[in-house]
């Protein structure tokens, strides 16, 4: 699914913190670099406590 379509109740569907505080690397491909992307990675930050290495990899157009 991509996430512009889920709208803004996304972060409801994160709320287990514990699954976030063992995440240490994250890959995300086909970033369009809309508003929900960055909305979702600010929370991924806040809340990765021991998140080490993030690779984004954007659309070409």
């Amino acid at each position: 699914s991509n996430l512009a379509d889920v709208g803004d109740d996304w972060e409801a569907e994160f709320s287990l913190t514990c699954m976030f505080s063992h995440l240490k690397y994250v890959e995300i491909r086909e970033v369009e670099g809309c508003d929900n992307e960055f909305s979702f990675l600010r929370f991924l930050f806040k809340n990765s406590t021991v998140l080490e290495k993030v690779n984004l990899f954007f659309r070409s157009t």
